[in-house]
């Protein structure tokens, strides 16, 4: 497979600079001084996982999910409901998890050790916790709690898993030496930015452009897949070109949406970007199901043996045969012909792609 892989970074080319404009856009507000940061911690449910025998510890895992969040901010005047009806409450704009694990029966299991785990970069908080903090420990506090600093923050987490820890003792025994369990806790931050009418409009139609554009390519590489599986000829498979695909991109963006998604100056350099970007990633599917679909044989085999065709080395060893035509080569040197060259046999020219492409 990581033969697979290195054939498909290969695949990328030198456009992967043609890079999509709207996270840029999307998180580029100017003005992300109005903000709260939302904290809450519960256990994840269920019983606690037992550990072997040589852990030295039980332990306490944190799960993690951070949030960035844009909201729109009150102004003076309330917008009309024509400019504003649409719009949605908040946007997510940047989510992804995390998780460490904090001993819970030696020394490091207090406020400092977790302050210091919460900020360090395997939690990987793309902002400081700082002020405008609220808390929620659920399900016991139903309501948000604003807290001052970070290390007040840090002792009602302590505090809470704590309480966790002690309700496990009494729900399951005693945790000691001979009883070592991992309890699971979900922890959710979320930075909530407010911004302005004008600043949320844009990040909502960027967000809009981003799935447009994603949906698009999606639909581009269904449309490369198709060709593959009806445009076999006599002289084989043919793949589509970028220019190509630019054009179905076109037609499709003013058939589906009549061209309001993407009815703005940079049109036609965002259906290029998607363009290359389907192009790429349909290259690297093509290297995936080949190398799914290739043969390994040994190279002393009456397959194997001799010189590969294509670098005129011995076929020593990663050596391999397409399925249909069973000749053989080195699984990397295939792997580039058929993505770079045409996805048909060296040799006798047969394609490559019907086992892959039954209709």
């Amino acid at each position: 497979m990581s033969t697979v892989a290195a054939s498909a970074r290969a695949e990328t080319g030198s456009h992967d600079s043609h890079s999509d404009t709207t996270t840029a856009t999307s998180i580029g507000v100017n003005n992300q001084t109005h903000y709260d940061i939302f904290v809450s911690l519960l256990p994840a449910g269920g019983p606690p996982t037992p550990l072997p025998n040589d852990s030295t510890s039980s332990q306490l895992l944190f799960v993690t999910q951070v949030d960035r969040i844009y909201q729109p901010r009150g102004t003076t005047t309330p917008p009309s409901a024509k400019s504003s009806s649409t719009l949605p409450r908040q946007i997510l704009v940047e989510s992804h998890r995390s998780r460490f694990t904090i001993p819970t029966d030696d020394d490091s299991f207090g406020i400092e050790s977790v302050s210091k785990k919460m900020m360090c970069s395997s939690l990987n908080i793309p902002f400081p916790l700082e002020n405008n903090i609220h808390w929620r420990s659920l399900p016991s506090s139903p309501s948000w709690t604003r807290v001052n600093t970070r290390a007040e923050l840090a002792s009602r987490i302590v505090k809470t898993a704590h309480g966790v820890m002690a309700g496990t003792k009494r729900r399951y025994g005693d945790i000691d030496e001979a009883n070592k369990v991992e309890v699971k806790m979900v922890m959710n931050i979320a930075k909530k930015i407010r911004v302005g009418e004008a600043e949320y409009k844009q990040i909502c139609r960027a967000q809009q452009e981003g799935q447009a554009m994603e949906d698009l390519e999606k639909f581009l590489i269904r449309c490369q897949d198709h060709h593959a599986a009806f445009s076999r000829g006599k002289s084989g498979f043919e793949r589509m070109s970028v220019d190509e695909l630019k054009r179905v991109a076109e037609e499709h963006v003013i058939r589906v949406s009549n061209g309001v998604v993407m009815s703005m100056s940079y049109r036609g350099s965002m259906i290029d970007s998607v363009a290359w970007r389907a192009w790429n990633e349909w290259g690297r599917l093509l290297v995936s199901r080949l190398g799914n679909a290739l043969v390994e044989v040994e190279a002393t085999s009456s397959s194997g043996g001799g010189e590969c065709s294509i670098c005129l080395a011995p076929k020593v060893n990663s050596v391999v045969r397409l399925p249909d035509c069973v000749h053989s080569f080195h699984r990397d040197c295939v792997l580039r012909w058929l993505v770079h060259h045409t996805p048909n046999c060296p040799l006798c020219r047969s394609s490559a792609l019907p086992s892959l492409y039954r209709r």
